[in-house]
């Protein structure tokens, strides 16, 4: 099976008292047999190379963090094309890339997230697009009561979100 670079997104890392130090992550990539590993930020953000299939690799990932660190963590994976894609099509590229949060999804969006998210918005603008959503946090992503509740209101799927500013970093590296 061909080689293919991914990018790694880990869920809640570096938060919360779950612990990880990109220079760990690294050493931990490199060990589960990844190559030309490298991260970006401290938020749990990992580019790397590897063969196999996707479900493959994330679980491989997955579980070498897990002995690694003594918790799990869930790692969502998007290749370039799928971030370049993402920021050739941004619905709020008005905004500000600091502000505007792609919300990478394990699946599709459960039915009913639009207007779950909807209650809940106060000024953020929503777009839903497949295993993706977009917040514009136009009053800024820390004073967001939705980006802080959007872990709950997307269940069952898992989520993890990146400003597009991170998200071209991203691609950047890969």
């Amino acid at each position: 099976m061909a080689t293919k670079r991914w990018a790694g997104l880990l869920r809640a890392v570096n938060v919360g008292g779950r612990k990880l130090a990109m220079a760990d992550l690294r050493r931990v990539a490199d060990e589960a047999g990844f190559t030309e590993v490298k991260t970006l930020l401290a938020s749990g953000n990992v580019v790397f190379s590897a063969s196999g299939a996707q479900a493959a690799v994330r679980e491989q990932l997955e579980k070498a963090i897990k002995e690694h660190a003594g918790f799990a963590v869930e790692v969502l994976l998007r290749s370039k094309s799928q971030l370049q894609t993402l920021l050739d099509d941004n619905p709020f590229a008005d905004g500000k890339g600091s502000q505007v949060l792609i919300c990478f999804l394990d699946a599709a969006a459960p039915a009913g997230l639009a207007e779950r998210l909807e209650k809940v918005a106060v000024h953020e603008r929503i777009q839903i697009a497949g295993t993706e959503v977009w917040l514009d946090c136009v009053d800024g992503i820390g004073t967001s009561k939705l980006a802080a509740r959007l872990p709950s209101l997307v269940k069952p799927r898992i989520v993890t979100a990146r400003n597009v500013n991170t998200v071209t970093k991203l691609v950047d590296l890969l």
